[in-house]
């Protein structure tokens, strides 16, 4: 599994991990429309979409779709 702020890193949506893991404690990161809130938080593939996506929103009006490979 991996940790949502990694994840958000990865992405490009943090500038780093510790970024990513403030944006989660400050309530700004939803995955699959869900406000996450544990800055550990570890991605599931039951957050995905169809087995392969994840729809990530940082704030209110940036939306990401990240895909696994």
């Amino acid at each position: 599994s991996l940790e949502l702020a990694a994840m958000l890193h990865h992405a490009g949506i943090a500038s780093s991990k510790g970024d990513g893991k403030r944006s989660i404690e400050g309530g700004g990161i939803s995955l699959g429309g869900r406000k996450i809130a544990d800055r550990d938080y570890k991605v599931a593939m039951t957050d995905s979409v169809e087995g392969k996506l994840f729809l990530l929103r940082k704030g209110k009006k940036q939306y990401h779709i990240v895909k696994i490979v």
